[in-house]
């Protein structure tokens, strides 16, 4: 019991000691973490990428210390990343570290596995101490995947792209720039990667898109080009989302989502025609992109399930008191368009009621959209439809019973005693991590949203998410909305 006590008071003065220098750090200017990261051994990984750690250390030999570097966004976080790059049906490998302590620039390793050893090949110094992403694409055909880096650039609201082409099993830097956001895939239709950069307003220029494509010069060299930049958005700060959907058989679209100052989002649809780079949705006149703006932020999605990308607009229903409440717990009208391609025309696919604080929305009907109003219970986290040509009768109830998990708050050396957020329509459990509230069939409903007519709800299970997360829905039988069971599930769409 006394050594017990004795370690205890030795890791207390080793805490303090600790807190003495983090403090002092703080106080004196110095950034710590950095500074710690640099000086210290990375932490060891384990199985292949054990091996690879190991032949990047034996590359930079024992004397040099090094920090793994890990990418902040996209679809690879590792310092070490495996990928055929070459085609042979082996994975390389890229490992991204910083050598050394301070702000030095991150390094790219490209290693190879040979005999069944990993050894390093090719080494390039990068734009910055901090990587953004990292892409692949393969932009001039030849079976070699290049890679495409970006960089983040302190005090600079662009980041810096560099585009890797590997000659001979070594970097060769290909492009090198400014951008926001970016896309690797074939625009062009000709077989080949194409590279999309967006940027925003860093140069002064405006917002804008360019498309990058490779052309052939002689017989063995393939030059990057410019095909096309157009203007975008005049407004957009940032980039929110770029995906890319058919709009016929031989033409690919891209949707960009972007951020407006005012802090609406609007979207952009771009598409290579065979010669030019087109932004159909931009007004050149005014310099903005009105027909898909919206106040709301709700992203462009595939609403529908057709495989094509719908862009939202969205307004309050007439009678919604919108002063002083939050964007999120507003029911918001919403109408979804679509661009046709053959005819160069958006026009409205159908009517919504989007409930932004539950990730969801409800597809309404045409015949009976026009006389639908709704209202949202921000406590009891219900969502009503009233029918206004009956004065406002109640035809839908959806209420959202997410899951809660627990916590426990010790008081004594002995024991232990659950405490819960007080959070409405919730039951807690204090065995396991968290339950799904129950049912509410039978539950009695509070008030019908501020209508002032009062019900009785037996609530159904209409979804439930994989964590426990319950909608639970009433609904009227009557004329003219004749809503089942089925046709509700119909209805009912996840924002994504």
């Amino acid at each position: 019991m006394k050594r017990f006590d004795k370690q205890k008071k030795t890791g207390r003065r080793l805490c303090a000691c600790l807190l003495g220098a983090v403090m002092a750090a703080s106080l004196s200017g110095c950034n710590l973490g950095n500074d710690v990261e640099g000086l210290m051994r990375p932490p060891r990984t384990s199985g292949e990428q054990e091996a690879i750690q190991t032949a990047l250390e034996t590359y930079l030999g024992s004397a040099t210390g090094y920090t793994l570097k890990y990418p902040q966004f996209g679809e690879h976080r590792s310092a070490f990343i495996l990928e055929d790059l070459n085609g042979d049906g082996e994975d390389e490998a890229l490992a991204f570290y910083q050598p050394g302590p301070g702000t030095r620039n991150v390094h790219i390793n490209m290693l190879q596995k040979a005999d069944g050893e990993w050894h390093s090949i090719s080494d390039v110094e990068g734009a910055s101490n901090d990587v953004e992403e990292i892409r692949f694409g393969d932009l001039d055909a030849d079976g070699i995947l290049e890679v495409i880096v970006g960089w983040n650039i302190y005090n600079v609201s662009d980041r810096q792209l560099t585009l890797y082409s590997l000659v001979g099993g070594t970097f060769s830097k290909w492009y090198d720039g400014l951008y926001s956001s970016m896309l690797v895939t074939d625009l062009t239709a000709d077989g080949r990667d194409d590279l999309l950069v967006l940027k925003t307003d860093e140069t002064g220029a405006g917002p804008s898109a360019t498309l990058w494509s490779t052309m052939q010069k002689g017989s063995n060299e393939a030059v990057l080009s410019e095909l096309g930049t157009v203007s975008l958005d005049g407004t957009i700060q940032s980039f929110r989302t770029v995906k890319t959907s058919p709009l016929s058989v031989a033409t690919t679209g891209v949707y960009i989502d972007g951020e407006r100052t005012s802090g609406g989002l609007v979207t952009e649809i771009l598409y290579w025609d065979g010669n030019r780079l087109l932004a159909p949705l931009h007004d050149d006149s005014t310099g903005l992109t009105q027909i898909s703006y919206r106040d709301v932020k709700i992203p462009s999605m595939d609403v529908d399930g057709d495989g094509q990308i719908e862009w939202p607009t969205c307004q309050p229903f007439s009678d919604t008191e919108t002063e002083g409440s939050s964007e999120k717990d507003i029911p918001w009208k919403t109408d979804w368009l679509g661009w046709d391609y053959e005819s160069g025309t958006a026009s409205r696919k159908f009517t919504s009621v989007a409930n932004r604080r539950d990730g969801y929305l409800l597809r309404l009907d045409d015949t009976w959209a026009d006389r639908v109003t709704a209202s949202y219970d921000t406590k009891e986290a219900v969502l009503r439809l009233y029918d206004v040509e009956s004065g406002g009768k109640e035809i839908l109830a959806l209420r959202t019973r997410p899951a809660v998990y627990r916590t426990t708050t010790a008081t004594t050396a002995t024991s232990a005693v659950p405490t819960f957020s007080a959070e409405p329509s919730r039951t807690y459990s204090v065995e396991g991590e968290y339950t799904p509230s129950s049912p509410g069939t039978g539950a009695a409903d509070s008030t019908a949203g501020g209508q002032g007519n009062k019900s009785l709800h037996d609530y159904r299970l209409l979804e439930e998410q994989e964590d426990g997360t319950r909608y639970e829905v009433w609904f009227s039988t009557e004329e003219p909305f004749n809503l089942t069971m089925e046709y509700i599930r119909y209805m009912f769409i996840y924002l994504k």
